[in-house]
């Protein structure tokens, strides 16, 4: 495997949160001091890691690696 089908697969997973909220890819509305963007795609972000916890993602099923239960995702070191 070489490292830019590494990085395509990687590339999915942003690719993939940008479909499922798309409010995060309108940029009239997503600007710095306008609204929190790094706080709204961090959210997005962990909805979307609970997501594939309970479905197979398309990154996870790429690299053969199985995603942790979302109980044991979410819980506390």
């Amino acid at each position: 495997m070489d490292m830019a089908s590494v990085r395509v697969a990687v590339e999915w997973g942003y690719k993939e949160v940008k479909q499922v909220f798309p409010a995060l890819d309108y940029k009239r509305k997503m600007k710095i001091n306008e609204c929190p963007v790094g706080l709204l795609y961090k959210v997005a972000v962990l909805l979307w890691n609970v997501r594939c916890c309970t479905y197979a993602g398309q990154t996870s099923e790429f690299f053969d690696c199985p995603a942790p239960s979302a109980e044991r995702y979410l819980s506390l070191p």
